[in-house]
């Protein structure tokens, strides 16, 4: 039998690498024990937090922290967001403010911490202005007006 010589050939494929770790602005409402942990794990991936608190002594508190690299009590900071995350006690959840309905952005992606889902997506189902509501086992879409 006669041997063969095999040349082998090196092929180099550059592939793009997937912008995953875009910075994004994220906001968070409600800066206590969840929501901070998010915030500050959020800001060591690089990604800009806008934090809300309902009060000057837990602004104050977040801000001591570095819970989110903007802190206020004013709900329009989360203008600047693309993704919201609603951590707050299921009360606020279920029975959510005019001024947080108001102020999310119409097309953001927003999420909760909540750990009951059927009475907060009753609440939130019947807001046609937010286009994704995704929930911690899946996700809620709802058409736009």
């Amino acid at each position: 039998m006669k041997k063969h010589d095999l040349k082998i050939q090196k092929i180099v494929i550059k592939i793009k690498k997937p912008q995953i770790n875009k910075s994004m602005n994220i906001g968070i409402v409600g800066l206590g024990l969840i929501g901070g942990s998010i915030g500050l794990k959020l800001q060591r991936l690089k990604h800009t937090i806008y934090g809300v608190t309902n009060n000057n002594l837990n602004k104050k508190k977040a801000i001591e922290r570095n819970l989110a690299n903007v802190v206020s009590c004013d709900l329009g900071i989360l203008k600047e967001c693309s993704l919201i995350i609603l951590a707050l006690p299921i009360k606020d959840l279920i029975y959510p403010s005019n001024d947080l309905i108001n102020a999310i952005p119409k097309d953001a992606i927003v999420t909760d911490v909540g750990s009951i889902k059927e009475p907060i997506i009753n609440t939130w189902g019947g807001d046609t202005s937010i286009i994704y509501w995704f929930t911690s086992y899946g996700r809620h879409r709802r058409k736009r007006s």
